[in-house]
């Protein structure tokens, strides 16, 4: 099968709280930190990342990885598991 270690929810994603608020579903993305990264099986499309913990945004405060779950601002997000505000 073809997996992708980061896989978003949307081709785009809003850049105001405005419109965010009026899309009327969740938006996010599923990451699988410990995928087999061979290269046969990742997914080889226009929208393909690199990703690796190196570059993920992650809690300054507990580590948390960024999630579908975190509050999002134009310029930083809240942390989901406890609440720091961490900026982009």
């Amino acid at each position: 099968p073809i997996v992708s270690p980061f896989t978003l929810s949307h081709s785009l994603f809003p850049t105001s709280e405005k419109v965010c608020n009026q899309l009327g579903v969740p938006i996010g993305c599923y990451f699988t930190p410990f995928i087999d990264l061979k290269e046969d099986l990742i997914t080889s499309s226009p929208y393909s990342l690199t990703i690796d913990s190196n570059n993920l945004a992650r809690c300054d405060q507990c580590g948390g990885y960024i999630n579908p779950y975190v509050e999002i601002s134009s310029s930083s997000w809240y942390c989901s598991i406890c609440g720091n505000r961490n900026v982009f």
